[in-house]
């Protein structure tokens, strides 16, 4: 049927441009209901219950996923370190992995490429890949031409017809799949900068992802403070703050140890230094730091709150206090990570904190 009606729309009659345009317009979107109303007759069993796995749809330059040769259309279903490992299942699994075990060691991902097994044996840097749920046929061709609308910068006609098609899924099917897909609407739609509209449908997902569990609410209320924390406005600020804090009291319901509440936190950090508020900042970093120390001692993620602290530091006027800071985090950078850009930013941090006392001949060895 897919087939069919993909010929129809290459093999369109020759009309004037203006007439071309909208016949196209509207062939679209007729395919697009068409696409709805097959998965309604054919029973949302079949339709919105797809088979486990993540599809890669995105690895950024120069990412651990990339070195390990991951690439988009492959299918992850999968992971181990070591003795431990599990399976998974959606997007939202695939993002607490990379926070809970990536900083711990060695993960590897197995999965498959044009039906061949294979696994790909990630380090303990960013992977660095964007992903979607694994769909049956109706729900990835709707979810495609709402991808290719994106991909054109059509960001509310894409968002629209996102929500359309989380409006078609049964809840009872998979729970986590309508919050993700208005979550994904959600974040192309920031691209237009229509805040209120995002904001609504961020606030759709969370009602959805009430009955998902509370790491998927989190998981929502995180990536919404995190766009609130790209906006200027104080008052983003604050809501980014709010959101953020709704994040930790959901995981705090299933965990009262993670390295997501480690990240929550770090989040918190920034958002309190960013706003002027080294003393607020510094105790959601020195909480970020006492978690990562605990669960992945010498890890890149205690790297990070080091260099957090740091700058809490450096803000403070607290040069040497900083130094020791930037000294320590540069350690584990150089160990894990040598040639990096993290391995940079410390040796230009520290630079700046030996420059602020004095030393201008180590400082500038630093930023060479």
């Amino acid at each position: 049927m897919g087939n069919v009606i993909m010929k129809i729309v290459d093999n369109s009659v020759s009309v004037t441009s203006q007439e071309g345009q909208l016949l196209s317009q509207r062939t679209g979107y007729f395919i697009f209901l068409l696409f709805l109303i097959i998965t309604c007759l054919t029973g949302c069993s079949r339709t919105s219950s797809p088979e486990r796995g993540v599809v890669i749809e995105q690895v950024d330059k120069n990412s651990g996923a990339e070195k390990t040769g991951l690439l988009a259309g492959d299918i992850v279903v999968g992971w181990s370190r070591g003795n431990v490992g599990g399976s998974i299942s959606s997007p939202f699994d695939l993002a607490e992995i990379e926070i809970e075990e990536n900083p711990r060691g060695t993960v590897v991902l197995e999965g498959l490429r044009d039906y061949h097994r294979k696994s790909w044996t990630l380090g303990r840097t960013e992977w660095g890949i964007g992903c979607r749920p694994v769909l049956t046929e109706s729900l990835l061709l709707a979810y495609q031409e709402s991808k290719k609308l994106a991909q054109k910068s059509e960001w509310a006609k894409a968002t629209e017809r996102l929500q359309t098609l989380a409006g078609h899924v049964k809840q009872s099917d998979l729970v986590w799949l309508r919050p993700w897909l208005l979550s994904r609407a959600a974040e192309w739609l920031a691209k237009s900068k229509d805040w209120a509209k995002v904001d609504a449908i961020y606030s759709e997902a969370l009602d959805g992802a009430s009955i998902a569990g509370p790491k998927v609410t989190s998981h929502i209320l995180g990536v919404w403070g995190d766009l609130f924390g790209t906006r200027t406005d104080r008052e983003d600020s604050a809501k980014a703050e709010q959101c953020y804090k709704r994040s930790l009291a959901e995981l705090q319901r299933v965990a009262s140890t993670s390295l997501s509440l480690a990240a929550i936190y770090n989040r918190l950090g920034h958002v309190l230094l960013d706003r002027g508020d080294p003393e607020q900042a510094a105790e959601f970093y020195g909480k970020a730091l006492a978690l990562r120390e605990q669960l992945a001692p010498n890890s890149l993620a205690v790297a990070g709150s080091l260099n957090n602290l740091g700058n809490v530091a450096l803000d403070r006027s607290a040069f040497r206090e900083a130094e020791k800071f930037y000294r320590n985090a540069l350690t584990i950078k150089q160990d894990l990570a040598p040639g990096t850009l993290d391995v940079a930013i410390s040796l230009n941090n520290l630079g700046i904190a030996v420059v602020d006392q004095g030393d201008l001949t180590e400082g500038e060895q630093y930023n060479r």
